[in-house]
């Protein structure tokens, strides 16, 4: 976690990094209210922060922080404990340990001190107290500085205690002085680098470039000549086209963000409290509609490209220069006209992609830079003469050792060596793939719920004892003053204990559960966790069960995704809570193996396969334990519909005379849209283009009515599948920014550059291969590159790693057939990977139930027939789910509003419902509104249940108030506001001490209908 070698006094002027002061010869006592900096710059990881200050300390009661930089364990804090001065940094809230580094341990007390400590980039950190000077530090995980705040920590009861004054706060930005600093910390990888200069320059002195070039330099210089002609008279209909289609998506883009702003600014007006942007968010994702305009344009223009070639126009490979001239300079008229930075962007793309067709290329490469030319190809023929002699050493030694491997399994014939590979392949898959059981086993899941509190069990010499959380909450109080007013203790003294309720612990211990309480607060402070996320599975997987697939409910992960998990639930023993997280990770492992799967039919080899196995599992790990456990959305299953579509394009690809197979395209593509919709549509265009690829050997005609059947496919899925209008929709918010993170400027310039360049190496490696493998690998491209639409619509680490399970695997299928013999090598590194991120996974796992379940009481759940652990109490489920069961007919629609919801749609299950089984975190604007209020008053077979535990206040004890159950209460007061507007038209049918019952008042809903009528 910690680093210890790093900056120097004078590394950099600080002038240079610190250039704006913030604060200036403050200062501030214990009557005074803190300094309340906020966020000093727009990003952590270029803003450097100097604080310089004199303290006085009266007590050390409680912990008291002289700064922070973000609220609760998020940031960086300077604390103070007996005599000790440290820092501390993060927490175990992610199963990382946060880190206590002390500075100074005989701090006196009633004198004053002079403080220097500067801060860069969310990672270096160095502190100067009288003019001494420790190591400076740099931390791995870095930390925020959204919430700076002098004289306190993150909550009141860490106020500075004394006196402080000189208080001198400078900020700046420091992008160029972080990467100095991260050059320092990889001294490895710059002698590594330096290596290969040094290699290189050696080749170029043993080949200078005034050199006489050899024959064969001047044959192969006139080859690579001919071969760029040729190249020439392609590319103008390809440039040309693209350039055109930038043009069109620019001006696309410029009409669209004029729209969208509008859009916006109407939207944010009738949001409900609780739902608004984060700080600094755009209006809309401009982002993600640049990304799709980009693709389209690629994609269009392989289009046109493929669908010209089998013309056979010989016009198109002689465009009049005067013609792209022309085009070049309409383009440069649109770049003065161009509303946008992006527009003008993809504008002058096309600009430059116009003038390198207008330049007279062969010209300048083999008459200006003849004499370079040559002399890079030297270079590269004897270059390439060091690899030869190493493959010929390595073959020396496979052939001195392989007879002594291999001899025993020559003796065995053919099919004996297959089996035995592939249970060898097997078992290694099943070896890699063990942490995704042995992590999720024995299934315990976390109370999601402030609103159901639960108790700590702890065991002691003595045996259990159950404290509650307001308990705990005190006993941590008291341990923190107590603390506060000790000596620090030798490191020969025996550990220290605390006694609070009954318990006897060490002080680690207690620290222990405190962040535990810390942990679990914040966690249940969120509008919806690992219930609400896995809601849109089991709960529709329940009523599909029951009442087969109707439009009641949403299918928010694909109909065939949400059958799959019913199945195996059904399997199990039936529709349980405890049946649909005991297999899920059966599902989550049947994705990754349909990955492999498709990637040994494409790539036909046993290495790549393990290998693609093993890169699905390393980026699976990846996304790490709480996201995987969190969401149902990071489960690979969800790609198992793509998966058949690529499979489809493989195999009429490869089979372009039978007509018959053709048929595969739209059932594929039918199956993969009942699978799931949003990637489906990605596989749709590798099949569309696949349709008009030159490879595939149909007329006109047929290409037409292919290309049809697949659109018909994308237009008819929703007319035969659709949600029942009283199901309420809030995916369009997310476009708009609605509570989701956001790209910088500066981080998507890079992405967008970062994926031009990859897609344009993977478009040179296909074209390495024969015509059939060259198509099917461009079919695939464009798939591959929007999958990354994920990561644009949500960019957080974990969507990006899940687009990475398949995208890892499926870029081995891009490896060129001269790599063939590094197969094996690739299986091992991959598997290697594989391994180190598994155990990493694991360790995640154990940290995360340590925190969020191992100091809990478990209960089983055993009146609702579960069988899992749940640290959430039973009986505030139970007594509403048998309430509710008590006043519901065999016909009434149901409205839940309750923070419960999502467990009582799913343990209920009604047949109907109104708006949606999950009200509380998609009651997000007055036209939603408007939806629930029209279906809850327009049949007096409607039940409107409205929970009590929705007007529950948030914690305040010690610890407890930091999360953000401020916004979940603020969400739960528009479930009371919308039961407020239902009143005047509806009537209350029953109630206990749990949930009020209400059904609309007949003459009410006749004096609706009336009036709908006229």
């Amino acid at each position: 976690m910690l680093s210890q070698p790093m900056l120097s006094r004078e590394l950099i002027p600080e002038g240079l990094v610190f250039t704006r002061s913030v604060v200036s010869d403050q200062s501030l006592t214990e009557e005074q209210a803190p300094l309340d900096l906020g966020a000093l710059g727009t990003s952590d990881r270029s803003t450097a922060l100097k604080l310089d200050l004199d303290f006085k300390v009266s007590t050390t009661t409680g912990h008291p922080n002289l700064l922070q930089t973000d609220a609760a364990n998020q940031g960086l804090r300077v604390e103070l404990g007996g005599r000790v001065l440290a820092l501390i940094v993060g927490s175990r809230a992610n199963g990382v340990p946060y880190q206590a580094i002390p500075l100074f341990t005989k701090l006196s007390i009633g004198t004053w001190h002079h403080l220097t400590i500067r801060i860069v980039g969310g990672r270096y950190v160095d502190v100067a107290l009288d003019g001494l000077w420790p190591d400076a530090m740099r931390f791995d995980k870095p930390f925020s500085m959204r919430n700076t705040r002098v004289g306190i920590g993150f909550d009141d009861l860490r106020r500075f205690r004394g006196d402080l004054k000189n208080i001198h706060v400078s900020v700046g930005s420091s992008p160029l002085f972080r990467v100095w600093l991260a050059i320092v910390n990889i001294r490895i990888e710059w002698f590594l680098g330096l290596f290969a200069i040094v290699l290189l320059q050696r080749y170029f002195a043993h080949h200078p470039l005034s050199f006489v070039p050899s024959d064969i330099d001047i044959q192969r210089a006139g080859i690579l000549k001919h071969q760029l002609e040729i190249l020439l008279t392609k590319l103008p209909l390809p440039l040309i086209c693209l350039s055109i289609l930038l043009n069109l998506s620019a001006a696309l883009y410029s009409a669209a963000i004029r729209h969208f702003l509008q859009e916006s600014d109407f939207i944010t007006r009738t949001l409900l409290p609780g739902f608004q942007r984060l700080e600094g968010a755009p209006p809309f994702n401009s982002q993600l509609l640049l990304f799709m305009l980009v693709e389209m344009s690629l994609v269009g223009t392989l289009a046109v490209f493929w669908f010209a070639t089998p013309l056979g126009k010989p016009e198109l490979d002689r465009i009049p220069r005067k013609l792209i001239a022309g085009i070049c300079a309409l383009s440069a008229a649109h770049l003065l006209i161009a509303y946008g930075i992006s527009a003008k962007i993809l504008v002058a793309c096309a600009i430059v992609m116009l003038l390198i067709l207008l330049a007279p290329w062969p010209y300048l490469t083999f008459t200006l830079a003849r004499r370079p030319v040559l002399a890079t190809l030297a270079v590269t023929r004897r270059s390439s003469r060091s690899p030869q002699l190493n493959t010929a050493s390595i073959a020396r030694l496979k052939a001195a050792t392989m007879p002594a491997i291999s001899g025993p399994l020559f003796r065995i014939s053919p099919l004996a060596r297959k089996s035995l590979a592939l249970v060898a392949g097997l078992l290694v898959c099943a070896v890699l793939a063990w942490p995704v059981l042995a992590a999720w086993y024995p299934v315990i899941i976390p109370n999601d719920y402030l609103e159901a509190v639960d108790r700590f069990r702890l065991k002691t010499s003595t045996g259990t004892i159950d404290i509650s959380r307001d308990q705990m909450s005190d006993c941590l109080s008291k341990m923190g003053a107590k603390d506060g007013t000790e000596e620090v203790p030798s490191p020969n003294d025996p550990p220290a204990t605390f006694s609070c309720a009954g318990l006897s612990l060490s002080v680690d211990e207690w620290s222990g559960l405190q962040d535990s309480l810390v942990s679990t607060t914040g966690w249940q402070g969120e509008v919806g966790r690992t219930l609400f996320h896995h809601s849109y599975i089991f709960v529709p997987a329940q009523h599909l069960l029951t009442y087969g697939i109707d439009r009641a409910v949403p299918y928010l992960y694909g109909y065939g995704n949400t059958l799959m998990h019913a199945a195996l639930m059904r399997l199990d023993g039936g529709p349980t809570l405890s049946s649909y997280f005991s297999t899920f990770p059966v599902a989550e492992l049947a994705g990754i193996a349909g990955i492999a799967l498709l990637v040994l039919l494409v790539g036909r080899s046993g290495w790549v396969a393990v290998a693609a196995f093993a890169l699905s599992l390393a980026a699976f790990y990846s996304i790490t334990y709480v996201p995987v456990f969190l969401a149902a959305s990071f489960s690979p299953a969800r790609y198992v519909g793509l998966l058949f579509q690529l499979a489809s394009i493989c195999v009429c690809c490869r089979n372009p005379a039978n007509t018959r197979l053709l048929l595969l395209l739209p059932l594929a593509a039918a199956a993969s849209l009942f699978w799931n919709t949003e990637f489906a549509l990605l596989g749709l265009v590798g099949q569309g283009l696949l349709t008009i690829a030159p490879v595939m050997q149909l007329t006109l005609m047929r290409r037409i009515l292919l290309l049809g059947s697949l659109a018909a496919c994308a237009l008819v899925y929703p007319m035969l599948f659709w949600t029942s209008p009283d199901i309420i929709r809030t995916v369009q918010l997310s476009f708009f920014n609605i509570g989701m993170p956001f790209l910088g400027p500066r981080d998507a310039l890079w992405f967008f550059a970062s994926l031009i360049a990859i897609e344009a190496g993977l478009f040179g490696l296909a074209l390495l291969f024969l015509k059939p493998e060259r198509t099917l690998r461009l079919c695939y491209l464009p798939v591959l590159g929007l999958l990354i639409v994920k990561y644009i619509y949500n960019p957080s680490s974990p969507h990006l790693y899940l687009v990475h399970t398949l995208l890892w695997p499926a870029l081995l299928l891009y490896l060129p057939p001269i790599a063939a013999s590094m197969r094996p090598f690739i299986a091992v590194v991959a598997v290697c990977i594989a391994a180190v991120a598994g155990s990493i996974y694991k360790s995640d796992a154990a940290a995360f139930r340590k925190l969020f379940a191992d100091d809990y009481a478990i209960s089983n759940w055993p009146s609702l027939g579960e069988s899992i652990g749940f640290v959430a109490p039973e009986e505030p489920i139970s007594e509403r789910v048998a309430s509710i069961r008590e006043h519901i007919g065999p016909d009434d629609t149901l409205i839940f509003l309750s923070p419960f919801d999502q467990v009582l749609s799913f343990y209920v299950n009604p047949k109907t419902v109104c708006g949606h089984f999950d009200i509380l975190s998609n009651l997000a604007s007055h036209a939603i509104e408007d939806v629930i209020l029209a279906c809850a008053t327009r049949s007096p077979k409607t039940l409107i249940v409205y929970d009590r535990a929705t007007e529950s206040p948030c914690p305040t004890g010690y610890l407890q108030t930091q999360s953000r159950c401020a916004l979940k209460a603020t969400t739960k007061a528009n479930l009371t506001a919308l039961r407020d507007k239902l009143l005047p038209s509806v009537k209350l049918v029953g109630s206990d001490r749990n949930l009020l019952f209400y059904r609309p008042e007949i003459g009410a809903s006749e004096d609706k209908s009336a009036s709908r009528e006229q």
